[in-house]
């Protein structure tokens, strides 16, 4: 299974990352796979692989330099090839669609603040997934999140204001949050 980590991007715990990783796999003895090699530390998102949600919350109970795990869904440079990359995979979304299912939808990124209206249209483009349960902010049985991450650009302006570009953006079910 693949799962994107959403890890702290605090500088000083950046070379520690991957090490951190492998210790917690070797003491509850499983296996990580990096989806890039090697795995790129100055960034704050990584897909690894596993082989059960169960091994995700062991490294989310026990890592300092992981904020948050997502069973990985899709990614893409823009939001059209997300979307076109998540809607063949209707098996990982449809199970969190039923009436009974309450759900949360976050919008986050990293490089960029994200305006509330334009989080809304990022929630709405996905309306086609048919979510049908109950909104719940807190406590939802189901959250799904969209992660956006910006490079910085060089001196791109409008308006006066420095305009980054979109570097990758991924998609997932929340599995678990660290707590340390």
């Amino acid at each position: 299974m693949k799962f994107l980590l959403v890890c702290s991007n605090n500088v000083n715990l950046a070379e520690f990352r991957v090490p951190e990783l492998q210790s917690i796999a070797t003491l509850f003895n499983f296996t990580i796979t990096y989806d890039e090699q090697p795995p790129d530390i100055t960034r704050p998102y990584m897909v690894i692989h596993l082989e059960t949600e169960e091994q995700a919350k062991l490294l989310a109970s026990r890592s300092i330099s992981i904020k948050t795990v997502w069973h990985y869904w899709a990614d893409g440079e823009n939001y059209e090839q997300l979307q076109n990359n998540i809607k063949p995979q209707s098996d990982l979304y449809e199970p969190c669609t039923p009436l009974t299912t309450s759900w949360k939808f976050l919008v986050s990124s990293f490089g960029q603040a994200i305006a509330l209206p334009e989080q809304l249209q990022v929630i709405h483009s996905f309306a086609w997934m048919g979510f049908k349960g109950p909104i719940k902010l807190k406590g939802a049985d189901v959250e799904i999140g969209v992660f956006e991450e910006y490079r910085h650009a060089m001196e791109k302006q409008e308006k006066g204001r420095v305009l980054e570009e979109m570097r990758w953006v991924w998609m997932g079910r929340k599995v678990s949050q660290s707590f340390r």
